[in-house]
């Protein structure tokens, strides 16, 4: 009996290793998509003047951030996975766009030293 719950054991750490592993792995992809929208946004000068040069559009952009947060803590026990996913996925992309400043403001190797 106490190799059957040896076993157990060592299965359900398997499981929980595998499962970090996954959020690991999602919010890298979403780390990625951030930093990749950031980058398109801080280099696309037509985007620079679109968001930083209305501060009703830069502070929507925050405050439909913030909102979207509030909105998936209330309601993420309800979504599906895909919908989650995708809300997930959309916080991404926006956090790029309203984080796009700081590859305005810091240089290239500063960005880069920050992860060495």
């Amino acid at each position: 009996m106490e190799n059957r719950v040896l076993l157990d054991a060592e299965q359900v750490q398997r499981e929980q290793i595998a499962f970090i592993y996954k959020v690991y792995a999602w919010m890298g992809g979403a780390l990625l998509l951030t930093a990749v929208v950031a980058l398109l946004t801080a280099s696309s000068p037509v985007m620079i003047q679109l968001i930083f040069g209305s501060k009703i559009l830069f502070y929507g952009l925050i405050i439909g951030e913030l909102a979207l947060v509030w909105y998936l803590s209330a309601a993420i026990q309800r979504m599906s996975a895909t919908a989650a996913t995708g809300w997930f996925l959309a916080y991404a992309f926006v956090n790029g766009l309203t984080l796009s400043f700081i590859f305005l403001v810091y240089t290239a190797a500063s960005l880069a030293g920050t992860f060495s």
